[in-house]
C-alpha cells in the first residue's frame, strides 16, 4: 500500500483561506476539488504495479484559529495498492504545475523496510526511493 498525503494551506489551492460560503468561493472549490481528485494528473509511480483505491478531499480542512484570524487548510489523500510494492521505484509529481501557488512539498515515506525523505520544488519534481 502506498499512502500519499497533500496538506496545504487553502491559499495556495483555491486562493483564499476563509471558509467557503459564497457560490464565487464555492465554484473555485469545486473546481480544486476536480483537480486534486484526478490523481493521474498529479501523480506518476514508476514500478509497483500500483493502482488507486481511494481519493479523499477536504477542503474545508481543519482551521488554525487565532485571536484575529482564521487560517483553514486542504487536505488530500491518496491510497494506492501496489501489487508489486519491492518494485516501486520512483514517483514524479505535477502538482506545482496544477497548483503554481505551491512552492515546494516535503516528502517522507517508509518503503521496503528502507525510509527517506525529500523536497519537492519547480525544479526537482520527482522523487527516487533508494
Amino acid at each position: 500500500m502506498l499512502s500519499i498525503e497533500l496538506r496545504s494551506p487553502a491559499l495556495n489551492i483555491l486562493g483564499f483561506e476563509h471558509p467557503v460560503e459564497h457560490a464565487d468561493y464555492l465554484q473555485a472549490a469545486e473546481q480544486a476539488r476536480a483537480k486534486l481528485s484526478d490523481s493521474g494528473s498529479l501523480f506518476r509511480l514508476e514500478g509497483g504495479a500500483c493502482q488507486l483505491a481511494t481519493v479523499s478531499i477536504d477542503i474545508a480542512g481543519s482551521s488554525n484559529d487565532s485571536a484575529h484570524q482564521r487560517h483553514n487548510d486542504v487536505v488530500a489523500s491518496y491510497v494506492y495498492q501496489c501489487k508489486r510494492a519491492e518494485t516501486l521505484r520512483s514517483l514524479s509529481t505535477s502538482i506545482q504545475r496544477v497548483f503554481p501557488s505551491i512552492h515546494s512539498l516535503n516528502a517522507q515515506w517508509v518503503l521496503n523496510h528502507r525510509q527517506g525523505a525529500a523536497n519537492i520544488n519547480h525544479n526537482q519534481q520527482h522523487i527516487v526511493f533508494k
